[in-house]
């Protein structure tokens, strides 16, 4: 109960002021130890690697770890048996992706895990799958895409960390103007690599985020709706 009470104390000042740099470092330094004891790749991506290109440190605003794994490198339950043996992280949320095809069959996917630090600092990590040239991630009801990239090595905080190879490249994709710092920003409403998930899902966020954020996507909600209805 006092490792519960410390970590919702811990996110509540994450939702105030940001990430402590302190505890997102100690986190990434564990989760570093933790993943490579896999042979699968992992890499980091949008809000956390655009921390680490901008300004070589996390986002001052930033409330969590932006972490990719490529689909097929790593399963989602050798993940979950190794973290259960991990003393540092609690698993928080798992979430799955349908993706329909044509006659309503679909796949079904692991997309998203959360996991907690004992100091507060929440990681996401999401499973990356390509198709046709793209590179896609997400949640049961989102997907981001991107041109398929390689990747590098960013040596940040002393640590050499893996990136999308061709920085510049990935970050207009998903920012657009990357290099200026944006006031008010809303990742619903200006991320520029967000779509709606090939499901249900996301028909119904393409609509409440163009309710709630003015955001239009005419185009993708005519393919999804021919696509399931």
């Amino acid at each position: 109960s006092s490792l519960k009470g410390e970590i919702k104390n811990k996110k509540n000042k994450l939702f105030k002021i940001g990430m402590n740099t302190v505890d997102a470092k100690k986190a990434l330094i564990d989760l570093n130890k933790l993943l490579s004891s896999f042979e699968g790749s992992w890499f980091v991506i949008s809000g956390t690697f655009l921390g680490f290109v901008r300004e070589k440190s996390f986002l001052s605003h930033d409330l969590d770890l932006d972490i990719g794994i490529n689909e097929g490198t790593l399963s989602l339950n050798q993940f979950l048996d190794k973290i259960k043996e991990d003393s540092n992280f609690k698993i928080s949320r798992i979430e799955y992706q349908k993706e329909y095809f044509k006659n309503k069959k679909f796949i079904k996917r692991p997309a998203f895990v959360r996991i907690i630090h004992t100091n507060g600092i929440n990681v996401d990590l999401f499973w990356h799958f390509k198709s046709r040239g793209k590179t896609y991630h997400g949640t049961s009801s989102i997907k981001w895409e991107n041109t398929e990239f390689a990747l590098s090595n960013y040596k940040v905080y002393g640590l050499l960390i893996t990136g999308p190879k061709e920085g510049d490249h990935y970050l207009t994709e998903t920012y657009g103007d990357w290099k200026k710092k944006k006031i008010d920003y809303n990742y619903h409403r200006d991320m520029l690599s967000l779509r709606g998930a090939n499901n249900y899902l996301g028909i119904e966020y393409l609509l409440r985020s163009n309710f709630f954020c003015g955001r239009t996507s005419e185009i993708q909600l005519n393919y999804l709706e021919n696509l399931l209805l």
